[in-house]
């Protein structure tokens, strides 16, 4: 007796196990909901190449909105707006320069913040600095650099800036660097001071400063640094200053000297990337050089403010770090070291360039030149898109927590933030013909992650747990059925099958064979007699048999029976459709023996007796007629003495109970033949 009070604990333990593996499989294929989201909420077309930006220009909370028109009548302009009025809207000759043209800063710290925009006339790069509230032309045209076309266009654009106070008087100056390609004259970091309209450059070189340009005081002297990223693109002579036929370890100082003398680290081509690195009380020089030359020296290093080598790390290039980003972070505090490859990987390092941690995020993202304080929050995030420019993605500080969207494919992208007092801020994206508005909040949801995974693990196991019981309480009826059926069969071979009174005859038959000396036909019945003791013996254990071994049964029956009464009946079986189907143990054999029992015995000595097994099948059942030319059904009701009558109460309560098992119908039908000579029974068995 199957108990399910027996199988509690099994189950319980089936149903954790299956529940962690669940949960795991869970955890590693769906994705996690992330702290942050980006949600698209607001799309405009544009109807001319502009750009459209906002700004807080006047610090009362609610920004301004910018535009640059690149074809105003003919002309440059940029119009100024607060709450659709008109700031200010001027024209200018000339056009913007290539690449991110404009940037936004209060320089001299009253409270009205100044647009600083690069426009080119002829073959000349000015810059104009306007001040909006109220609107004052602080820099009018103000010459930077002669420029070049190598190619027969200007390939020169703004590679990195930076707003600070290097001069400690209390003002921003405005540095800059000039990216390009052929155009090795332009490749200069320029500072700029608004306030006396003075102009540093930095010396003649190949391999200045092409983007992420940062600022520090590294030896505590009250004087900021400026680091870099360095490329050796191999444009140059390597009789050119500081030829980009290699990598050059360089830092400039606030008056664009060197802050020692820059040496090689590296051949063509590759890039070398320096930024401030502090631990708990001394400050460092970080450095990482990516090498996709003919000879691979990628390494990690850090350097001391003299340029001199402190610690050293060998890593061997391969297709990852082909974009990788290089960075450290948090700022004013001791610092980890971060290498982001565009397989997602993200290595961190400590001050000894051990890798410690190692996480995984998105794959293939391009870092934008723009980080932006898109929250409010005091803290600046990262702008990344992937290679094809259709996904936008922000990261926090460290590279942590992403927000993905999809994005309209573009090369040019103007971020901005807009903002009003008392509602949330929005990211804004200006493109070359679109211009979009994003949320960017915490997700609501993500606070409750653990608490839904819980609940998913829950529900898992009270699913499981209730599977479990269900498969053991069918077991536990199937079981309960297949004994019922099991003693219904050990009734009906009781009442019917292969009884004593069967036994002695058949002996009694064999052994009046050897007595005439008929020995091989005494051999032969004694071998069908031992063939079905043996299959009744090896069967004991089954509640069904296949329909092939049911009917190989009967035969030897049949044969045994034949020679039990002398000869008296024959029987023609057709079993040349047999279909493979299970069918009751002794299903067969019962209608059989009732056959030769009840219509065949009371004819001998009146007719030969003649016994038909007939077997036809279709695609929906299998059809068995069993027929006899005996006295019939109704006679043989009158005339049985020694039947207890059971025989098919037993059957139809075995017939119930195996559809329960196995859901297949068989249903029988006794017939009398015409004149009451015989009775003929249909066996409908579903297949």
């Amino acid at each position: 007796m199957i108990s399910v009070k027996e199988y509690q604990k099994p189950i319980i333990w089936i149903s954790l196990v299956l529940t962690i593996i669940s949960t795991t499989i869970f955890c590693l294929t769906v994705p996690k909901p992330n702290k942050y989201k980006l949600v698209l909420e607001y799309e405009v077309n544009l109807i001319t190449p502009d750009i459209l930006v906002n700004n807080d220009l006047d610090f009362d909370g609610n920004s301004e909105k910018i535009t640059f028109y690149k074809n105003h009548g003919g002309a440059l302009s940029i119009l100024a707006e607060s709450n659709e009025r008109i700031l200010f809207q001027n024209k200018y000759d000339g056009q913007f320069m290539r690449g991110r043209f404009f940037f936004i800063n209060d320089c001299n710290k009253n409270k009205r913040k100044e647009i600083f925009f690069f426009r080119v006339i002829s073959d000349s790069l000015f810059l104009d600095v306007v001040e909006t509230y109220p609107e004052n032309c602080w820099v009018a045209r103000r010459f930077i650099t002669k420029l070049y076309k190598p190619n027969g266009t200007f390939d020169q654009s703004i590679g990195a800036y930076n707003f600070n106070d290097l001069n400690n008087d209390g003002f921003d100056e405005f540095i800059f660097c000039i990216a390009c390609g052929y155009s090795l004259i332009n490749r200069n970091i320029y500072i700029y001071n608004p306030i006396t309209d003075s102009l540093l450059i930095s010396p003649k070189s190949a391999s200045s400063i092409f983007r992420r340009l940062r600022l520090f005081d590294i030896d505590s002297d009250n004087h900021k640094e400026i680091f870099g990223q360095f490329c050796a693109i191999g444009n140059s002579n390597e009789d050119y200053p500081w030829t980009d036929q290699h990598c050059w370890f360089m830092v400039y100082t606030d008056s664009l000297t060197f802050k020692f003398r820059p040496y090689i680290t590296g051949n063509y081509s590759g890039s070398i990337e320096t930024t401030p690195y502090c631990t708990s009380n001394k400050k460092y020089i970080a450095a990482f050089q990516l090498d996709q030359g003919k000879t691979d020296s990628t390494f990690l290093a850090l350097f001391n403010s003299k340029g001199h080598l402190v610690r050293y790390k060998k890593i061997n290039y391969c297709e990852k770090y082909r974009n990788a980003l290089f960075l450290v972070y948090p700022k004013n505090r001791p610092n980890h070291i971060l290498l982001y490859a565009n397989n997602g990987e993200i290595q961190e390092f400590d001050s000894l360039l051990n890798p410690t941690k190692k996480r995984f995020t998105l794959k293939n993202l391009l870092p934008y030149n723009c980080n932006i304080d898109i929250d409010l929050d005091g803290t600046l995030e990262s702008i990344f898109t992937n290679e094809a420019h259709n996904m936008l993605t922000i990261y926090r500080e460290g590279l942590r927590n992403p927000a993905s969207i999809t994005a309209t494919p573009s090369i040019s992208h103007y971020f901005s933030v807009k903002q009003r007092v008392g509602e949330k801020p929005y990211l804004t994206e200006s493109t070359a013909d679109k211009y979009f508005e994003y949320s960017y909040n915490k997700n609501k949801y993500y606070k409750f992650r653990y608490l839904l995974l819980a609940g998913f693990a829950m529900l898992t196991f009270f699913a499981f747990y209730t599977i479990g019981l269900v498969y053991v309480n069918q077991l536990r009826r199937k079981y309960n059925t297949e004994k019922d059926i099991f003693n219904l069969q050990l009734k009906a071979l009781e009442n019917n099958q292969l009884n004593p009174h069967f036994t002695l005859n058949i002996i009694n038959s064999i052994g009046s064979l050897y007595e005439k000396h008929d020995i091989q036909n005494a051999q032969y019945y004694f071998g069908k007699y031992t063939k079905l003791l043996r299959q009744s013996l090896l069967w004991s254990g089954q509640i069904s048999n296949s329909l092939e071994n049911e009917m190989d049964f009967v035969k030897s029956y049949l044969e045994l029976e034949k020679l039990r009464l002398n000869g008296n009946f024959e029987f023609y079986i057709d079993d040349k459709n047999l279909p493979d189907i299970q069918v009751p143990k002794f299903l067969i054999h019962t209608f059989t023996e009732n056959a030769v029992k009840h219509g065949i015995t009371p004819i001998i000595g009146i007719r030969k007796g003649i016994i038909k097994i007939q077997i036809a099948r279709n695609h929906a059942n299998c059809k068995i007629t069993i027929s006899d030319n005996g006295i019939g059904m109704h006679n043989s009701q009158k005339t049985a003495k020694l039947s207890t009558g059971k025989g098919f109460i037993i059957l139809n309560e075995i017939l119930l109970l195996y559809k329960k098992i196995n859901g297949k119908e068989i249903t029988y039908h006794l017939n009398n033949i015409k004149n009451e000579e015989g009775t003929t029974v249909e066996i409908i068995i579903g297949i």
